[in-house]
């Protein structure tokens, strides 16, 4: 199972939180499964955003989309989210 990991600097975590909802249909016609939200400050300042897709293809597809590129924008997020395409690897082939 693929999954996507966003890093993400947040202003204001509501306002933050309110953009990232609207965006759950769209991000289900990308392919998305399912999401884990985690707060990484104490302060609330930065996000991760752990989810699973059906495919890495979609899931870039839909980081790489105008429609979140202007979402983005329009909420007025000036700092791009550091995103990480993730494949799981069984631990018995680490080795």
């Amino acid at each position: 199972m693929p999954y996507l990991m966003v890093r993400h600097k947040v202003e204001d975590f509501g306002r933050w939180k309110a953009a990232f909802d609207r965006s759950l249909d769209q991000r289900h016609v990308c392919g998305h499964k399912a999401s884990r939200l985690f707060d990484v400050d104490v302060d609330g300042s930065s996000v991760v955003v752990y989810s699973q897709w059906d495919s890495i293809e979609r899931a870039r597809s839909f980081v790489e989309s105008e429609e979140l590129k202007e979402a983005m924008k329009q909420e007025g997020f000036s700092e791009r989210p550091d995103f990480y395409f993730l494949k799981e690897v069984p631990l018995e082939e680490r080795a």
